[in-house]
C-alpha cells in the first residue's frame, strides 16, 4: 500500500480492526514518515483524552452558556422609544421632568382659565376714529347706483365718508 491510504488509516487507528492494524504496523516499520505521523496522532489523542478528564468550573460553564446563548439568539430590536426612555434611566432625572411637567401644566391651565380674559370689555382708544357705519351703506348704495362709478379712495378724499371721533 501506498503511503497516502495508510495515513487515512493512521488518523482512525483506534477505531480499526486487527488485520487493518496488522497492516498499518507492517507499513510503519518500513517508513519513517508515516510512523512520526502515527506518533503524533497518539499524542493528539492522548491531550485531548486529558482535557476531557478536567471537571469544568460552574462559573467557566455558565459564562460559556451564556456567549452560545447570546449567539444563538436574535438580538432584540430596539425601537426610537426604547432609546429615549433608556436615556432616562435615573430616578432624579425622571423625578425633574415630572416636576417640570407639573409646573408648565399650571402655567398653561391659568393662561386658558384666566377670569380676565373670559370677561367681555369694550376697550378701544378714546381718539380712535370709529366709521359711521348708516353713513358709509349709504353711500355704498350711492355708488352702485351712479352710472359712473367712483372709487372708495375717491369719496373719502371728497369726504362722502364721515369719520366721527366719539
Amino acid at each position: 500500500m501506498n503511503c497516502k491510504s495508510i495515513e487515512e488509516l493512521i488518523f482512525l487507528y483506534k477505531e480499526l480492526n486487527s488485520t487493518e492494524r496488522a497492516l498499518v504496523d507492517k507499513h510503519i516499520i518500513g517508513c519513517a514518515s508515516c510512523k512520526e505521523l502515527l506518533l503524533q496522532t497518539n499524542h493528539q489523542h492522548q491531550l485531548v483524552s486529558k482535557v476531557a478528564e478536567i471537571p469544568v468550573l460552574s462559573a467557566n460553564y455558565t459564562l460559556m452558556k451564556s456567549r452560545i446563548m447570546k449567539g444563538i439568539e436574535p438580538e432584540p430590536r430596539i425601537t426610537l422609544l426604547d432609546k429615549i426612555l433608556l436615556r432616562f434611566e435615573h430616578r432624579w432625572l425622571q423625578s425633574t421632568m415630572g416636576i417640570v411637567s407639573i409646573i408648565l401644566l399650571g402655567f398653561f391651565a391659568s393662561e386658558v382659565f384666566s377670569v380676565d380674559d373670559l370677561r367681555y370689555t369694550n376697550k378701544h382708544q378714546a381718539n380712535a376714529p370709529t366709521l359711521n357705519t348708516q353713513l358709509f351703506f349709504q353711500t355704498y348704495k350711492k355708488r352702485r347706483e351712479s352710472p359712473k362709478t367712483i372709487s372708495l379712495y375717491d369719496q373719502t378724499k371728497k369726504g362722502d365718508f364721515k369719520i366721527s371721533k366719539n
